[in-house]
């Protein structure tokens, strides 16, 4: 589809039109004959103009879009396009028809080819003059010659239909004009357009058209245009003026004066008298409110007319306005300011005689918009829309069987009416209706009802850590209830009660010892209406948590001290002790933090009662935790004169006095970072204990305290403590950790039960200390001063220290070995495209070796050669020209024992794969130009040539893709003999492939002095120059188009050749070029060439 714009430019291109066809038919078209034709079957065209003058009514205007500047520009152009102005013969060869109008139309789609018409106006619009045009049909073009003018209109009358009367200052308007000369008047324009006219035109070529001036344009395209000229008219005869296609025609025209003084308007029938709501509709304003339209019958219209000269008229409107030559214009601005009661003079104007029309509105209409603006539980405010045809208005409400007044508003703007005294979530009727002085409307009714009353006594019942219970009074006015939670920054509904009986309900899923706000208001449901009271607002808190984990944390003979877990969601604790057979409070802690007090006063081995209980204050509430109760005692004295009287490397037993005022005693041992006890004993009178299971060497901790039971509640003494120790065990886990060709490193498993540890080394028949390690977390020591590849014998032992004791373990011994020395020289000795074979130095302290290939992300070994002589290994199925990594190192076994050496590294690469398809891509008398597939395998290649006897390297070319080599400075007619081989470079390694050989020739020098030196009416003896580089000739001809060898001439000294069964006097064409033939190798030189003719 086109756009506007688009369609704008298309018009613009009317220098060229192309009349289109979508579908044709070849064959169609058939002359009177019935013989058939197509477009190819025309022979000629010729167009001869129907209308050859053109003139303004033929010039056409479009607008031009400029891409450019983005804007449209006008066009003007003559429509030579119309298919009416010419007349198109076509000859088919023998037979000719003509065609004009749509027939055209009709011939240019049964012939499948548009008529193109170009006459160069996009480049400048055609002036007056004679003017060519070119007409094209399928490839057949005729012209025809338009003659542009002025006018083709030779003379021009116009005469009124009838005497025109025009009335003085009536039906035409007051302007601003400029004259000739420049001058500015305001003066009367008639509308002289508006009266009828005949028309007679006669054109140039003597055509006479006639017709009336409303006709003119749609008969002969003319618009004519009505002028009084620049002089001001008066009453009187007056000229008028007439222009059609740039001729003016005069005609005459009286003005008279206006006869009219005054005009009265009236209504018959009491037309006048309009009803409110039936006299009209409702309509819309332009700021969406309604309003009531009234509409008058303006048939029943008439007017009392006074003339100047004294008389008077009483005329139907229609009547007078046709007399007058003129309408009757009414100002009507209801839209903007609605009708009300009383009288409305509408201004009014007749052929410029101002006048008015009174029309009497009377009636009432109903009050509209009557709504509820706002309600309570007791009260409802009503409101509504102002009425314009009321002085006020009455409401009244419908109460125990009969409507009750409640209001009278003697104001039509007061548009409100607040009511009380009501019943909370009941129901009630009003009504509405406006009045005035003579009228009342009729009622408008709405239903009300007012709100459910607020709730009350909205309280929290219960609690607990997790839920709240709400509860408050039964609202018997209200449908339900629903309450709302204030959470997450906004109030959310968490229940909907659907019966006004149902007055409490428990939230659950809350938080301990938290302030929670809510709130809670009734609903009533009527119908499908839901009002809803106010919010009755609540806020409260959840109990805290209860107290846990009490439990006595210290005693002595007269006091006990509770402790507890810290309660994050209380504000304090209220502490109670059981005493003269009731609970007193004996603390109040006001601080969560606060989790232990020490009651004092007590008596020694006696039970007591406590309980206690967490508070939570927010505001003005607290709430409780419920009550964690503790029975206790007081302690027995401390156990006394603890020792130990017996040790072993497992076991330790100790000792200590009786204590009478106990039951038993515990005994506890400190291990694994806290105290565990080992031993009740239920008897006073038992005195010792043995612990077992001990570890060797290791310092233990040990308490023990009395307890004293009493019911269900122990207490304990103070603890006693001694500290011992047990001896330490062996060493274990020696092991060499790490060895070089002159040190070892041994290591073991840290004995955390000793100080430290002792090592010794067996050199010269004899142990000699050679370390003492100070701390057992110090588990390795390096030997130095070693020799390689040697045997040694070394023993530790733990020792631990315990104030001034100190205890040895048992020997723990190794015999080890010093590693080997490092492998060196490590060398690529040889590769291939799959292998690298390496080489190194023997290493005579080693038993072999080890070698390792770094693949898949990690080091593998790939061959372990079990004798110190051999010193090569061949690495198989490698990569072509890929870097590979290795590392080899020695090793050396004792018994069974084995030391490594260091490693030693070496990167190398493969080879590339060698260059293939080698031949011989260009050549000539003095060069050879090489070419190769491209090896992505290499870095680059080196080309060498065999020449004085070795082979000399003649290129080398550092780009893999770079394939091919020109070879320059040859001998002509020259075998050479090349080789090539690929490398590649990673860092400093560069690797070669293996060579590949190309034997070939140069091309012999071109044949010289090629000529024709004999010539005959059917043959042509050619010679030519003989070529010492070459082994012959090769004769083409150029025929058929293309080239034909003639002849092959062997032996370079027979320069002669004729070729026969030629063709007389005609020209040839021939070419020939030598070759050469080494070791079965043909090589050829370029063509000479040579035109020659035969006789006649």
């Amino acid at each position: 589809m086109y756009s506007v714009k688009n369609l704008i430019k298309v018009m613009s291109y009317f220098a060229t039109a192309v009349i289109f066809i979508t579908a044709v038919s070849l064959f169609a078209m058939q002359d009177d004959d019935g013989r058939a034709y197509a477009a190819d079957a025309v022979a000629s065209i010729r167009v001869t103009p129907v209308q050859s003058v053109l003139d303004i009514s033929d010039r056409r205007t479009v607008y031009r879009y400029d891409d450019s500047t983005g804007k449209y520009s006008k066009i003007s152009y003559y429509d030579v396009y119309d298919y009416d102005k010419i007349k198109l013969t076509v000859d088919y060869g023998g037979y000719s028809r003509s065609y004009t109008g749509s027939e055209i139309t009709a011939l240019t789609a049964t012939l499948g080819a548009p008529l193109v018409i170009s006459d160069g106006q996009s480049e400048s619009v055609w002036g007056n003059g004679r003017h060519t045009v070119t007409y094209t049909l399928g490839t057949k073009s005729a012209k025809a010659v338009f003659t542009v003018a002025a006018t083709r209109i030779k003379s021009l009358s116009v005469t009124p239909m009838y005497t025109i009367n025009a009335i003085c200052n009536v039906k035409g308007d007051y302007r601003v004009v400029a004259d000739e000369n420049g001058n500015i008047s305001q003066r009367f324009e008639y509308d002289l357009a508006g009266y009828d006219y005949n028309v007679k035109i006669i054109y140039t070529d003597g055509t006479t058209v006639s017709c009336t001036a409303a006709d003119l344009k749609q008969i002969t395209g003319y618009e004519p245009k009505f002028s009084q000229g620049n002089k001001a008219l008066s009453v009187g005869a007056n000229t008028g003026y007439c222009t059609v296609g740039g001729v003016t025609a005069k005609f005459s025209f009286n003005v008279i004066a206006n006869p009219v003084k005054s005009v009265s308007l009236y209504m018959t029938g009491g037309a006048d008298s309009l009803t409110a709501g039936n006299d009209g509709y409702y309509a819309k304003k332009s700021d969406g409110s309604t309003y009531f339209r009234f509409i008058y019958n303006e048939t029943k219209i008439r007017a009392k007319v006074v003339y100047t000269n004294g008389s008077t008229a009483d005329y139907p409107i229609g009547e007078l306005c046709a007399k007058l030559h003129g309408r009757l214009e009414i100002s009507d601005t209801q839209n903007a300011r609605p009708w009300a009661a009383g009288t409305v003079t509408l201004p009014a104007k007749i052929n410029g005689i101002s006048t008015s029309l009174v029309l009497k509105i009377g009636g009432i209409l109903p009050v509209d918009k009557l709504s509820c603006a706002q309600r309570t539980s007791n009260t409802v405010t009503l409101s509504w829309g102002v009425n314009n045809f009321a002085t006020g208005y009455i409401i009244e409400r419908y109460s125990d069987g009969k409507w009750i007044k409640i209001a009278d508003i003697a104001s039509n703007t007061t548009v409100s009416c607040k009511t009380g005294s009501l019943s909370a979530g009941m129901a009630y009727r009003f009504r509405i209706k406006a009045y005035n002085s003579s009228s009342v409307s009729s009622y408008t009714y709405t239903s009300v009802e007012t709100l459910p009353a607020d709730v009350g006594n909205f309280r929290c019942t219960a609690r607990t850590t997790s839920s709240i219970t709400l509860s408050w009074n039964r609202n018997t006015t209200a449908t339900g209830y629903k309450l709302e939670q204030y959470k997450g920054g906004k109030w959310v509904q968490v229940a909907q009660i659907n019966s006004n009986s149902a007055t409490s309900y428990k939230i659950t899923g809350l938080t301990a010892a938290t302030a929670y706000s809510f709130r809670i208001r009734a609903y009533k449901t009527s119908g499908n209406a839901t009002a809803h009271s106010g919010y009755t607002n609540l806020s409260t808190l959840t109990s805290p948590t209860n107290v846990s984990n009490v439990v006595c944390t210290a005693r002595s003979y007269n006091s006990i001290t509770l402790s507890w877990n810290r309660n994050t969601t209380a504000t304090g604790y209220k502490l109670e002790q059981y005493k003269g057979g009731k609970w007193v409070q004996t603390a109040q802690i006001n601080s969560n933090s606060a989790t232990s007090y020490k009651i004092t006063g007590l008596t020694a081995a006696t039970a007591y009662s406590f309980r206690i209980r967490a508070y939570k204050t927010s505001g003005n509430v607290t709430a409780h935790s419920g009550y964690t109760n503790l029975s206790t005692l007081t302690s027995p004295t401390n156990v006394s004169n603890v020792v130990c009287t017996a040790r072993s490397y497992n076991s330790i037993t100790l000792s200590w006095n009786r204590n009478t005022t106990a039951t038993g005693y515990k005994l506890e041992q400190y291990k694994g970072g806290k105290w565990v006890q080992v031993a009740q004993i239920n008897s006073n009178s038992t005195t010792s204990y043995k612990v077992t299971g001990l570890t060797a060497a290791t310092a233990y901790s040990f308490r023990i305290r009395a307890y004293k039971t009493s019911g269900n509640a122990t207490a304990h003494s103070g603890y006693t403590n001694l500290s011992t120790l047990t001896s330490p065990t062996n060493v274990s886990n020696v092991v060499c950790a790490a060895r070089s060709y002159n040190s070892i490193t041994l290591s073991w498993n840290r004995n955390t039960t000793a100080t430290g540890y002792k090592l010794e080394q067996y050199k010269s028949g004899k142990w000699v200390q050679v370390a003492q390690i100070n701390s057992n977390s110090a588990t390795s020591y390096k030997v130095t001063g070693l020799t390689a590849a040697t045997a040694y014998s070394f023993r530790i032992r733990a020792y631990k220290t315990s104030g001034n004791a100190t205890a040895h373990s048992g020997y723990t011994n190794l015999s080890t070995l010093t590693s080997p020395t490092n492998v060196s020289n490590v060398v690529c000795t040889a590769r291939s495209y799959n292998s690298i074979t390496l080489s190194w130095n023997r290493n005579t302290t080693a038993t072999g070796y080890k070698l390792e290939q770094y693949k898949g992300g990690k080091w593998v070994q790939v061959a372990q050669i079990n004798s110190n002589s051999t010193t090569s290994y061949k690495v198989t199925g490698l990569t072509a020209a890929t870097t590979y990594s290795f590392r080899i190192r020695a090793y050396k076994t004792s018994g069974n024992v084995t030391a490594h050496s260091g490693y030693t590294n070496l990167s190398t690469l493969t080879s590339p794969t060698n260059v293939s398809n080698v031949v011989c891509a260009a050549r000539s008398y003095n060069s050879i130009t090489l070419s190769w597939n491209r090896n992505t395998t290499a870095t680059g290649y080196k080309l060498e040539q065999y020449k004085g006897g070795k082979w000399v390297q003649v290129a080398q070319i550092n780009s893999n893709s770079a394939t091919s080599y020109k070879v320059t400075g040859l001998t002509a007619a020259t075998a050479y003999s090349f080789r090539i081989r690929a490398y590649k470079t990673s860092g400093n390694v560069t690797a070669h492939s293996g060579y590949t050989k190309y034997n070939t020739l140069t091309s012999p020098t071109n044949v010289s002095s090629f000529k024709a030196s004999k010539r005959t009416s059917s043959t042509v003896t050619l010679g030519w120059s003989k070529n010492s580089t070459a082994t012959g000739y090769k004769l083409e001809q150029y025929k058929g188009g293309k080239w034909v060898q003639v002849a092959a001439v062997s032996g370079n000294k027979n320069v002669r050749c004729t070729v026969s069964k030629l063709s007389r006097n005609t020209a040839y064409r021939f070419r020939i070029r030598a070759y050469k033939v080494i070791n079965g190798k043909t090589s050829n030189g370029g063509y000479t060439y040579i035109n020659v003719r035969t006789t006649k």
